[in-house]
């Protein structure tokens, strides 16, 4: 068991860095806890229009520092989600509603950085790359690469979408998303 473990680290760790090296698609992102449900809307409340709002301008450190954040929360997310290693058929729904919830945040956060030239997509993966840099020594993404390992033997299926959450940053990536996951760009939209 300590040999799979040290061994899933070090695969996880290398995919991190290639993904980094790869022009910072390897950028995962963080996620918030899924909400408890839909707000509700009194009969009064104005109807939704057509176009959602404009998002904020953002610069490219502040859009990267931004995506960086979200993936930090999501492995936070999913690791407070998973910490009391509740059995894993049980949970695999809150675990895919959270990568799902990561994933579109990202998504919207990428059609921004889409939108820039090429230096400033660089400022954007710089400061994503220095939020990445910071987890490795924290005590929560040491018990999320445990987690990894205990799922590994318990359920391939959840282990799989935990991983998954390693290199969920390439949502934000449309270049590394189309590149490394084809399907799940073309399932998206993106194109």
């Amino acid at each position: 068991m300590h040999h799979k473990l040290l061994c899933l680290m070090t695969v996880l760790m290398i995919v991190t860095l290639c993904l980094t090296a790869c022009g910072g698609g390897g950028t995962p992102a963080p996620a918030v806890p899924p909400s408890s449900g839909p707000t509700p809307v009194s009969a009064n409340a104005a109807q939704p229009t057509a176009t959602p709002p404009a998002p904020e301008a953002m610069t490219p450190k502040e859009l990267g520092d931004k995506i960086g954040a979200v993936y930090v929360r999501s492995l936070e997310a999913v690791t407070k989600l998973l910490e009391r290693k509740p059995d894993a058929a049980n949970v695999l729904p809150q675990v895919k509603d959270l990568k799902e919830q990561t994933l579109q945040q990202l998504i919207e956060l990428g059609k921004q950085r889409e939108a820039l030239n090429a230096s400033d997509r660089t400022s954007v993966d710089n400061a994503i790359n220095l939020a990445l840099g910071k987890i490795a020594n924290e005590a929560w993404y040491k018990t999320y690469t445990e987690l990894s390992g205990y799922y590994f033997d318990k359920d391939q299926d959840l282990q799989k979408v935990l991983a998954s959450f390693n290199i969920i940053g390439q949502y934000a990536n449309f270049d590394l998303l189309k590149q490394q996951e084809p399907k799940e760009a073309e399932r998206l939209g993106i194109k």
